[in-house]
This record gives structure tokens, C-alpha cells and sequence, in this order.
């Protein structure tokens, strides 16, 4: 339930659906998070953002300056948008729903 308090305030919920993969030893079940999900006419997360530049033209460039060091360094960052704190007046845009008990459902 909704409180009254919120009822009138902007929002976005961000809908998602869950991936199986029964033969992963760590996940098997994970969320994936539509941001290009809309609600009738409204627009999408993804329309909202800002779009970055298009980087793909620089990969050429970026495998040369890697190749010219003696010493390499790569990272994953699948984690990250987890560890990315946002700003409080920007939370309510990436809600999503969470059910306190199981008999909620």
C-alpha cells in the first residue's frame, strides 16, 4: 500500500523480470531491470538520462595506448551500478517493488 504522502509525488518503477541460469554455481536465479520499460504513454528511464558519447570509435585508439606500456591493468565492472550512491532527490526514479512477506505476493 501506498502511503498517502506519496501518492501525488514523481516516481518511476523500474520493471524487471528474473533470468534462470540452473547450471551457474553462483547465480542461478538473477533480476534484470528493464530501463527502456514505459508505462503508457510516459517515457522510459532511459529516455530521462543524459546519453554519453558513442565511444566505439575509440576502441582502435584505446588498444594502441594499451599495447604501447609494458604493464596492462583491466577491471570488471558488472557490480558497480550497486556500489554507485545516487542523490536523494534522484532515488524515487529507480524504485522498484519489494514485498515484505512472501503472502504479499
Amino acid at each position: 500500500m501506498v502511503p498517502d504522502r506519496e501518492l501525488n509525488s514523481k516516481g518511476h518503477y523500474l520493471p524487471h523480470h528474473p533470468v534462470f541460469k540452473p547450471d551457474s554455481v553462483t547465480t542461478k536465479i538473477r533480476p534484470v531491470f528493464d530501463t527502456s520499460g514505459k508505462v503508457g504513454r510516459s517515457p522510459s528511464l532511459n529516455d530521462c538520462l543524459v546519453k554519453g558519447p558513442n565511444l566505439i570509435e575509440e576502441i582502435p585508439s584505446i588498444l594502441l595506448r594499451f599495447r604501447e606500456k609494458c604493464t596492462g591493468a583491466t577491471s570488471d565492472i558488472r557490480c558497480v551500478f550497486l556500489q554507485i550512491e545516487l542523490r536523494k532527490e534522484d532515488r524515487d526514479f529507480l524504485r522498484f517493488l519489494w514485498w515484505e512477506r512472501e503472502t504479499m505476493l
